[in-house]
């Protein structure tokens, strides 16, 4: 094999392990739309505990969602409901993250124990 060819094989060779490789980092990025239903899971648990303590009309959303790392979102969630005091709604930020750098196990939770709440 002459030394031209031999080259092209090689260069070949590394665009196509490269290209493999990309895929298979690319795949473990968090994605938005993952990062969002995470962080309905912690809203609708926060709904869930208010509807279980009596308020009525509970409802739950997820606002934006901002990226931190390839492997982080921090997203907005509200609660909103009416108790024995009138109607309030609550805001609060859910973390979403991969388990570990090497999992495809997602873990969401609340910023904090308490959500910021007006009436």
């Amino acid at each position: 094999m002459n030394k031209h060819k031999r080259s092209i094989l090689i260069l070949v060779a590394v665009i196509v392990a490269s290209l493999s490789t990309s895929g298979v980092a690319e795949a473990h990025f968090l994605s938005a739309r993952t990062a969002k239903k995470g962080a309905k899971l912690v809203a609708r648990d926060y709904a869930e505990n208010f509807a279980g303590q009596g308020d009525e009309d509970v409802a739950y959303g997820v606002g934006k969602c901002s990226q931190r790392t390839a492997h982080k979102w921090v997203c907005k969630f509200y609660v909103q409901g009416i108790d024995v005091d009138g109607g309030y709604i609550c805001r609060g930020f859910a973390i979403v993250r991969y388990v570990s750098a090497s999992s495809n196990q997602v873990t969401a939770r609340s910023q904090s124990q308490r959500l910021a709440c007006v009436r």
